[in-house]
């Protein structure tokens, strides 16, 4: 039972670091298509929609899992260490992680609804940060330090 709780906490967290790689992707084809048509490169803007509600799709989406590892996370944590919060830096990384999309999920929500027109690219950038912050969080668990380390 522990094995199986801890399998799915990594295939949680595994997915939701597809998601936000996926993001991070999808925003900065959005940012190349945006500055293409501004230059007066003839195509489609439909990609550019395409591309924004992908980008969407693949926050929320993200986000979703990257809670639900979390959560299962600290019910394994408390199993084999005794306790859900261990200062681990993987923790503290993915926390912050965490709180990065929860206020980029926030920024979508309110520009969403004043300012369509510009949401897009600010939310590619915020992807493309919340990319490079994911890799952070990946090399975290090289580190041989806390509980999360795996070399």
């Amino acid at each position: 039972m522990d094995w199986n709780r801890c399998l799915i906490h990594a295939m949680l967290a595994i997915a939701s670091y597809v998601c936000f790689g996926l993001a991070a992707l999808s925003g900065s084809l959005y940012l190349y298509l945006g500055r293409k048509i501004s230059q007066g490169a003839e195509g489609p803007t439909i990609f550019m929609e395409i591309r924004h509600k992908m980008n969407c799709l693949y926050l929320v989406s993200g986000f979703l899992l990257l809670s639900a590892a979390m959560v299962t996370g600290a019910m394994r944590a408390q199993r084999f260490w005794g306790s859900y919060w261990v200062a681990d830096p993987k923790q503290i990384g993915t926390i912050l992680l965490w709180l990065y999309y929860s206020v980029t999920l926030t920024v979508l929500a309110v520009m969403g609804l004043k300012k369509r027109e510009r949401v897009g690219s600010i939310l590619s950038l915020l992807s493309l940060g919340g990319g490079l912050l994911l890799i952070l969080n990946i090399l975290l668990n090289y580190l041989p330090l806390g509980q999360h380390h795996f070399l």
